[in-house]
């Protein structure tokens, strides 16, 4: 598949996970990126069930959430590493743009990611580029379109439905990976830990199908209440910790108030 000439110059490799177990979500979304000329290309997700005890111990040694994770929660995470390690060993290319398969594309995708892109390539900071998810208080970066915006919103939005890694940023990830220690939308939030730029199209450019996710899988609710408080102290305490050390404590302090 060829891009439209309108897109010639995205400079992105498109990788879509998608379980085996799962080919009529992948046919699906694949006649919609034909319909719209998105060069898609599937890449094949992770089970987590399917990994032997020793497996997932092996990625869940160091773990740093307030619960055990669960096999979808792993087998996601290792989907969305495995791929980026694929795209930095089988590709040139400065961007890859990573999407579920749950995802709705829409005619605005292409156009908008280009233009981000091509933002990046001329100063605009950031590694990761989230094309979904909304927070309050968004600081405003960089104008896409009259309509579309790149923001930083005070927290990261915890999801991974779509989004876009510069080749610098997907190398960086890799190579401090230390393990599953989180499900990987809430890790990314954590971005004083992986050294990230994390910003976020506004609005949202995507959203997802109400067909629900078959890698993540449903999640647990903590029954370690205290431990779960502990953890979302230690969260809040990193966030506004980076935010002072990047924007200082009054910007800080106006971010948190909506001023």
């Amino acid at each position: 598949m060829t891009l439209s000439p309108q897109h010639q110059h995205f400079d992105a490799e498109i990788y879509a996970l998608n379980l085996d177990s799962s080919p009529e979500r992948w046919q699906q979304l694949q006649q919609g990126a034909e319909r719209l000329g998105i060069d898609l290309r599937r890449f094949p997700a992770v089970l987590g069930r399917t990994l032997t005890p020793a497996e997932k111990a092996q990625h869940t040694t160091h773990l740093g959430y307030h619960r055990p994770l669960t096999d979808g929660e792993v087998g996601c995470y290792l989907s969305h590493l495995k791929c980026l390690e694929h795209f930095i060993a089988q590709s040139n290319k400065a961007f890859v743009l990573i999407v579920e398969d749950d995802i709705q594309l829409n005619t605005q995708l292409l156009p908008i990611a280009a233009a981000a892109m091509a933002q990046n390539m001329a100063g605009s900071e950031w590694g990761l580029l989230k094309l979904s998810g909304t927070k309050r208080n968004a600081r405003f970066c960089a104008a896409i379109t009259e309509t579309f915006a790149v923001v930083e919103f005070n927290s990261v939005p915890a999801t991974t439905l779509a989004q876009v890694w510069t080749r610098a940023a997907a190398q960086q990830f890799i190579a401090g990976y230390a393990g599953c220690k989180r499900p990987i939308d809430v890790d990314l939030r954590f971005t004083w830990e992986h050294q990230l730029k994390i910003r976020v199209v506004f609005p949202p450019l995507v959203a997802a199908l109400d067909i629900g996710s078959t890698i993540g899988g449903a999640r647990n609710r903590s029954k370690h209440h205290l431990k779960k408080l502990r953890y979302n102290f230690n969260f809040l305490q990193g966030r506004l910790r980076c935010s002072v050390q990047t924007h200082g404590w009054l910007a800080t302090l106006r971010g948190e108030l909506g001023w």
